[in-house]
């Protein structure tokens, strides 16, 4: 029994489904800060394009050898590789029939986003003699990746709702942005750390290499403590939002930095993973019993 849990555990970890899950729950308490119905079809539209742009990355990524790769992860997907490609593909089908209900502009963003993450691996730019994807080009990887993610899961649902009566104010909007741009920013930077090694040798400007590992950890913790700040102006004190982004980032400041297990990869791609997943899943928990 435990085998086959492990097995599965795998295959929603190494498949991307989880990390899509993460992306979907994100959008889902977006509404819920801002105290809309979810739109399903939105939530939906995002986990599919996660799913799916996660998948073509990772296929772009492929290692001369596989299978003889230190990380599971990676030799779950390549042995599994007719699986993978198949996920990857149906979601990309079904978001993009997901997306023809969003309006014009929500699909504008839609495919601005779209055409930023997958110029993440293609080698479309000249740095040098090489030509490389954006991914290579210097520091930016750290504010691409939280970038698209903040605007997938708050300015996508957030353009959606145009011309309703729940549409947020201006004021609301920079700060709603501010808030998932500094959490999604402060847990990229535990991935970067643990690919130091591996950037250097590829000439990837990820911050830790350019700030260093211990500055690049005290930059972390200033985006939590910001991503605090910024969540009291959106939340009065003590209401349920604020006590679940709260619980978060203590969660998250005791998994970055007080941690004492080993920090494989289901410590990556489970427990910091799934801290984005937290503050949906204590509001929708906490809210039944205040």
């Amino acid at each position: 029994m435990q085998k086959q849990c492990k097995a599965l555990l795998d295959a929603v970890l190494f498949s991307n489904l989880f990390i899509a899950t993460a992306a979907a729950a994100q959008v889902a308490f977006t509404y819920q800060l801002i105290g809309a119905a979810p739109n399903l079809e939105v939530i939906g539209l995002v986990f599919c394009a996660t799913l799916a742009l996660y998948s073509f990355s990772m296929l772009m990524a492929k290692p001369s050898n596989p299978l003889a790769s230190p990380f599971k992860r990676v030799r779950w997907i390549f042995s599994n590789q007719s699986l993978f490609i198949t996920l990857g593909l149906m979601a990309a089908v079904y978001g993009a029939v997901l997306s023809l209900s969003l309006n014009t502009t929500a699909q504008i963003l839609l495919i601005l986003l779209g055409l930023i993450a997958i110029s993440y691996n293609l080698p479309l730019y000249r740095l040098g003699e090489k030509r490389v994807g954006l991914r290579n080009l210097p520091a930016i990887k750290f504010f691409l990746v939280a970038l698209v993610w903040t605007f997938s899961v708050v300015l996508l649902p957030v353009l959606e709702l145009q011309n309703t009566d729940i549409t947020p104010s201006l004021t609301q909007i920079p700060l709603l942005i501010a808030q998932r741009l500094l959490l999604i920013s402060a847990i990229v930077i535990p991935f970067d750390v643990r690919d130091i090694y591996q950037d250097q040798i590829h000439q990837l400007k990820t911050i830790p290499v350019v700030l260093g590992e211990k500055n690049a950890y005290r930059l972390c913790f200033g985006l939590l403590l910001s991503t605090l700040l910024f969540s009291s102006f959106i939340s009065p004190l003590f209401s349920l939002e604020f006590i679940a982004i709260s619980i978060t980032i203590l969660i998250s400041f005791w998994l970055i930095f007080k941690y004492t297990g080993e920090k494989n990869e289901y410590y990556y791609f489970f427990f910091l993973d799934g801290l984005l997943i937290l503050p949906w899943l204590l509001f929708s928990f906490l809210n039944p019993l205040i």
